[in-house]
């Protein structure tokens, strides 16, 4: 048995996906064998040859819509007894797996939350940047509350199979579901400052917009779902609460510049998510058929 599976779920993300491997193969790790798991959650499984040729990773197909389905397709697959996730645009230091292998043998914890280290993409935008750089996978201010995104995310394999996994059912915020849902459970999760991965800051505001619309739809659905409220409850609920927290943003930097960009941009997404939640509800948008 390995010591650690990494399963990377991709959707027509070939050319960043190769970057990540590319620094996965290339782990400082003396003594610690892992094997990498590719999984295609395109409808259509043509990737490229780079990763049909390589013996060091498995590639896996799983057309059912959804990153958490194509993670659960991976971890079906794996070799580990650590499974360690992260993401197709995301690079791990080299020293990823080693600086986990040791955290496991000291903390005797059964999940891993690493930092991750926003950078400015090629041709990004700095506005995006500083705003991302403040309020995105601030993993060292929630895995103490319990969360923990799949960009970096280590775990026991027996553990992933004792709680059977992901969510598969939805489509955004299934790495926090699971992660409060372990933790509810008596499992320990820590975060490992030195267990590190860098991941692009949003190149400009439309991507964050962007990003923002799908998590608008997934979280419409899921409320609906699995709470039964309406969506006009939704609505109200986001205007309740959701605009103090849109203003309280402003509390996260430090420079008077980065919190008037985070203010600003807070405000006009929280606003935007609302308009959104609208059109959901009147069936202008359909939510289930947003996705990237």
């Amino acid at each position: 048995m390995k010591d650690f599976t990494i399963i990377i779920p991709t959707f027509r993300d070939w050319e960043r996906l190769k970057l990540c491997v590319d620094k996965l193969l290339d782990q400082t790790a003396p003594g610690i064998s892992y094997d990498i798991v590719v999984v295609n959650n395109d409808e259509a499984h043509e990737p490229p040859d780079f990763f049909r040729n390589k013996k060091q990773i498995q590639l896996l197909h799983e057309p059912t819509p959804g990153s958490y389905a194509a993670r659960n397709t991976g971890a079906s697959q794996a070799e580990g007894r650590f499974l360690a996730f992260t993401d197709a645009d995301c690079i791990p230091d080299k020293t990823w797996l080693k600086n986990a292998h040791q955290l496991f043998n000291e903390q005797s914890c059964d999940m891993i939350g690493g930092r991750i280290d926003l950078f400015k993409p090629e041709n990004g935008n700095s506005w995006a940047f500083r705003y991302d750089k403040h309020t995105a996978f601030r993993q060292h201010a929630h895995v103490p509350r319990g969360k923990c995104v799949t960009a970096n995310l280590l775990i026991k394999r027996v553990v992933f199979d004792e709680l059977n996994g992901f969510d598969a059912s939805v489509k955004s915020g299934g790495d926090w579901e699971f992660s409060e849902r372990a933790v509810s459970n008596g499992y320990t999760l820590v975060y490992g400052n030195d267990v590190v991965v860098r991941h692009p800051a949003r190149q400009s505001l439309r991507h964050i917009l962007k990003k923002q619309k799908r998590f608008a739809a997934w979280g419409y659905l899921n409320v609906k779902h699995r709470y039964g409220h309406s969506g006009l409850r939704i609505i109200g609920s986001n205007l309740l609460n959701g605009t103090p927290a849109a203003f309280r943003s402003v509390q996260i930097p430090e420079s008077l510049p980065d919190k008037l960009i985070v203010l600003l941009t807070s405000v006009q997404i929280h606003f935007y998510k609302i308009m959104l939640q609208v059109l959901f509800l009147f069936n202008i948008i359909d939510p289930e058929r947003i996705r990237e």
